[in-house]
């Protein structure tokens, strides 16, 4: 029994950093994609 949640630990130690980079990598995505048309905006009106 002690074996199994030891092994189910080590899973969820495991799982938890990659699911911590794709969710960073979603979120940074989103960053992105509002912030590049806003200095698109800015670079038109400042010609």
């Amino acid at each position: 029994m002690d074996k199994k949640k030891v092994r189910d630990e080590n899973k969820s130690a495991t799982i938890e950093p990659t699911m911590i980079i794709i969710m960073g990598c979603i979120i940074g995505t989103i960053a992105i994609a509002l912030l590049l048309p806003i200095f698109r905006i800015s670079t038109i009106m400042a010609h």
